[in-house]
């Protein structure tokens, strides 16, 4: 789990990457100790804990990456209609007449 203060930093692709990797590491302790087993420097947490701890997190990881899709394909469609709409305006087709 990251610290409040770290949740913006880096992108979305980075902050899933390394979500996933951690839910990864969680899950294979709970494989190897067992569900029910704990870190010696954390006794109230056992390691189902932490694997639900970074599930959550890579669940709000993703719909991090989502919104930040959206945005992308958004700004994406907005740049090919604004030159859709000039190519239009100046008569222009996407292929020029005799260009390679």
């Amino acid at each position: 789990m990251s610290h409040p203060i770290y949740k913006h930093v880096g992108s979305p692709i980075t902050r899933l990457i390394e979500e996933c990797a951690e839910l990864q590491q969680a899950l294979c302790k709970a494989e190897r100790f067992g569900w029910f087993n704990y870190h010696p420097d954390r006794p109230e947490r056992t390691n189902m804990d932490d694997v639900r701890a970074e599930m959550d997190d890579v669940v709000e990881a993703i719909e991090r990456m989502q919104e930040d899709m959206r945005q992308i394909r958004h700004e994406h469609f907005k740049a090919s209609n604004v030159q859709s709409k000039w190519r239009a305006a100046c008569g222009t087709s996407k292929r020029l007449k005799g260009a390679v």
